[in-house]
C-alpha cells in the first residue's frame, strides 16, 4: 500500500507545473540549437545555388567575377567537408553536388526536427 502512495505522489510531481517549464525551457534551448543548424544549411544552400547559377551566367569568366568568389569563400567550408568524406573515385567536380544533397538532407532533418519542437513544447514558443 505504501509503494502505491509513494507511486502516485511521483506521478503527481511528474505532471506538476515544475516538471512542464523545465521541459518547456530545455525545449527552447533545443528549439534555439535547431534554428540555428536550419539557418546555416540554407545559407549553405543558397550560396551554392547562387554560385552554380552564377557560373552558369558568367561561363568562362566566372573565376574572374567578384561575386562569384564571394559566394566560393562562402561554400568552401561545407565543400572541403564533404571531400574529406566523400570517397576518392568522386572526381571534385561532383563534390559541390554532394554537399548540396548533404546540406539538403541537413536542412529537411533541421525542419522536421523544429515542427516536432514546436509542436511538443507549443506554437507560442516557437513564434
Amino acid at each position: 500500500m505504501r509503494v502505491h502512495a509513494q507511486l502516485g505522489h511521483r506521478c503527481k510531481q511528474t505532471v506538476s507545473g515544475e516538471h512542464n517549464s523545465r521541459t518547456k525551457f530545455t525545449g527552447a534551448r533545443m528549439l534555439l540549437v535547431v534554428s540555428a543548424v536550419k539557418l546555416v544549411a540554407e545559407i549553405a544552400l543558397m550560396a551554392l545555388l547562387g554560385q552554380w547559377l552564377l557560373g552558369l551566367l558568367a561561363g568562362q569568366k566566372r573565376e574572374t567575377n567578384m561575386f562569384y568568389q564571394t559566394l566560393g569563400v562562402l561554400t568552401k567550408p561545407f565543400v572541403k567537408g564533404v571531400r574529406l568524406i566523400t570517397p576518392r573515385v568522386v572526381i571534385d567536380r561532383h563534390v559541390p553536388l554532394a554537399t548540396g544533397l548533404l546540406l539538403f538532407m541537413v536542412w529537411v532533418a533541421a525542419t522536421l526536427t523544429k515542427i516536432n519542437l514546436c509542436v511538443e513544447i507549443g506554437v507560442q514558443a516557437c513564434q
